[in-house]
């Protein structure tokens, strides 16, 4: 059984500590400022604790909102990073062309830039497979979100910071590039190795 919802809603504003309800899913919309880390954080941490996962984020090349800018592969790479590390139990990838399959002969909806077998190239597409290799690279079951690693503004709009940690390390999502100062103190050992992530390339570089 599913309770589903319109657009940016929360099952579990209702439903949340009925029995049945194992998980819950939310679609937290499309565009250029979409905050889905506000959604997750704020599931993660009720109580009980359960399981909650983004189901439909910002598709490159969709907007929804009125006013908002279409989502490209940059705000497609913000919703991914910003759910797992806020305390989803996963992340659903989408693309406006391929969820209506378009192709030659069919009507196009919320207008589609490219085809549906041209769209699983996409950059977005491939750079959730970076995501997934950096997060079962450290032990990722006993991770957890942890706002505290964070000693600067971590921001509260498409600048945010999102930290999350583990056992003997941790990751900071800085999805402008800016500078930030994280308290070292919050992750175990006597000393600490540090690499920059791009998430556009999947590649690490140590940070001098």
């Amino acid at each position: 059984i599913t309770i589903p919802t319109a657009g940016q809603g929360n099952a579990s504003d209702f439903s949340h500590g009925d029995k049945w309800l194992d998980f819950t899913a939310i679609q937290s919309s499309h565009g250029d400022r979409i905050l889905n880390w506000k959604m997750i954080e704020r599931d993660y941490n009720r109580r009980p604790i359960k399981p909650i996962i983004d189901l439909e984020t910002t598709y490159p090349d969709v907007v929804i909102i009125k006013g908002m800018k279409p989502g490209n592969d940059d705000h497609a790479r913000r919703s991914a990073y910003w759910s797992v590390f806020a305390g989803a139990c996963g992340h659903t990838y989408g693309h406006n062309s391929i969820w209506q399959m378009f192709a030659p002969g069919r009507k196009p909806i919320l207008s589609p830039e490219s085809y549906w077998y041209e769209a699983l190239d996409a950059p977005s597409a491939r750079q959730m497979g970076y995501l997934r290799k950096l997060l079962e690279s450290r032990p990722f079951l006993s991770r957890v979100p942890d706002q505290s690693l964070i000693a600067s503004d971590p921001g509260d709009d498409i600048d945010h910071l999102q930290a999350t940690r583990g056992d003997g390390y941790a990751f900071v999502y800085a999805p402008m590039g800016a500078g930030f100062r994280v308290h070292l103190g919050r992750i175990t050992g006597d000393k600490v190795k540090a690499s920059w992530f791009d998430p556009r390339t999947g590649k690490t570089a140590p940070i001098d």
